[in-house]
Formats: structure tokens, sequence, C-alpha cells
């Protein structure tokens, strides 16, 4: 809206709102769609119920929000090893292209890196989809146990450790 001018915008801010620049947040974030994209259908994949694929999408949302949170820290630059991680890497860029001193060659690699790991998580989601498990219930251990005190024994370890690594980074 501001580069077509339906907005009213100060000069300044105007001026970082070129056709170039839209068109080039966007082929930014193009990337960060397909990699959300495939984890969310890989914990569609992966959960049983409803309430599995919450407790799934909770941890997925605060990794995302935290590695798009690099682009707020201070002496990060796009020509670090930031750009190979793959949101953190596209937050950069971004924060760049928005300052006006965009690294086109840093902000491909980024790109690079973030479609590639959707790539790997579209690959996990294709076998997980593909297994019989998934078209019909399957009988073993793992689908008896949906609810109660057997369900707590085999899970609570581990995200009793995933929730003490994400409070101690």
């Amino acid at each position: 809206y501001a580069s077509l001018r339906v907005l009213d915008l100060p000069p300044e801010i105007a001026s970082l709102a070129t056709p170039r620049t839209v068109l080039a947040l966007v082929a930014l974030y193009i990337p960060v769609a397909a990699l959300a994209s495939a984890m969310l259908l890989l914990v569609s994949a992966r959960a049983r119920s409803y309430k599995e694929s919450q407790q799934y999408y909770f941890p997925l949302m605060l990794g995302g929000a935290g590695l798009g949170l690099a682009a707020v820290l201070p002496g990060i630059t796009a020509r670090s090893a930031i750009s190979i991680v793959p949101i953190a890497g596209i937050a950069v860029s971004v924060r760049d292209a928005l300052a006006g001193r965009a690294d086109w060659l840093m902000a491909a690699v980024a790109m690079l890196t973030t479609l590639a790991a959707a790539a790997l998580v579209l690959r996990r989601v294709v076998v997980l989809l593909s297994s019989e498990g998934a078209v019909s219930a399957a009988t073993d251990e793992s689908t008896t146990a949906r609810s109660g005190r057997a369900l707590f024994e085999r899970r609570v370890w581990r995200w009793f450790s995933l929730t003490w690594a994400l409070l101690l980074v």
C-alpha cells in the first residue's frame, strides 16, 4: 500500500517501501512460508489427535519465533554464519533489506538453506504419510496408550527435558 501511494507515510519511511524492496521481501518470505507449512504438515502427520498436535505445535512455534528474533540481536550481520541458519538468516536479510543495506548474495544463501530445510522436512512428511500406519489404525503399543498413566510415563521425560532445555537456552 505504501509503494502504490495508497497510504500516506513520512518520506523517510516511504522511501524504504519501493516496489523493488517489496518484491524482495516477498521473495525472502517464500522459503519461510514453505518451511512453516512443511513443519505444520509434519506435526499433523505425526500427531494422533488434536490435543497431541497442539502439544507438538507449541515448541515449534517457540523455536520459529526464537530464530526470527536473530534480527534484533546487536552486531549480527548477514555476512556471518547466521545466514545458514534457516529462519534466522532470512530474518537478518529482511532487516538489512528494510534498512537499505541488503546483501543479496547472503540473502540468496539464507533462502537456499531455508528451502533445503523445507525440502528435508517435506521428505520426512512423505515418509510418514506413505506408511500404512498413517492410513489405518495400527495395533502396536504406541497406539494403545493414548491416555492415562501409560501415556504419561512414556512421554514425561521427553517433555521435561525439552522444557528445561528451552528454559536454559
